[in-house]
């Protein structure tokens, strides 16, 4: 009995993360430059990439950068850059620069049984310095700095689509664990008689 259920038990445990995917969404990280308090968040977030002339004084933020999935949107991974920026209190991204790095994908019960389906792409990276716009007597509001925070409802739609994938693939693994659970109590009992 006590080594059935150690198999049973080692087999749960690795089949666990079997049907949950990893390392196929957009991601992005935020550095903090500066520690300040977000009186309010701003009512849109303008973006100047690198070599391009910034026409007012700031203070810089913090460090943000997206990283894309596999078939990532350059649009959605600029929302995402923007979205970062905003949540931190910044209304402007100056120095952005695109570039490319190497990610893993996969499922997380492959990594734990057999690394051989590790998937390996090229993702677009996009990085910049979050930066608070200063509004003194020198500001020429420009014509482009209209309100706009339409990324906020591209990021959120896109992180609940990848939380819906997760709950998906956690429900098919604790179903398969059940069936595993039912399957080996049966062979018990059967074994039994």
């Amino acid at each position: 009995m006590k080594t059935i259920a150690k198999i049973l038990t080692v087999l749960l445990t690795l089949q666990a993360g079997c049907f949950v995917p990893y390392g196929n969404t957009n991601i992005s990280d935020y550095a903090t430059l500066q520690k300040t308090y977000i009186q309010e968040k701003p009512t849109s977030v303008v973006m100047f990439f690198e070599g391009e002339t910034i026409p007012f004084k700031y203070e810089k933020r913090g460090l943000v950068e997206v990283r894309g999935n596999r078939d990532a949107n350059i649009n959605a991974l600029l929302d995402r850059l923007q979205y970062q920026a905003y949540n931190n209190g910044a209304d402007a991204i100056i120095q952005i620069k695109k570039g490319f790095t190497y990610r893993e994908s996969g499922l997380l019960g492959d990594v734990l049984v057999e690394q051989k389906n590790k998937d390996y792409y090229e993702s677009i990276v996009f990085n910049g310095i979050a930066v608070k716009i200063i509004f003194d007597s020198t500001y020429i509001k420009p014509v482009y700095a209209i309100p706009d925070t339409g990324f906020i409802k591209t990021v959120r739609a896109e992180d609940n689509k990848s939380v819906s994938e997760f709950k998906s693939g956690m429900l098919l693994s604790f179903l398969f664990t059940v069936g595993l659970v039912i399957y080996g109590l049966t062979a018990k009992a059967a074994q039994n008689k």
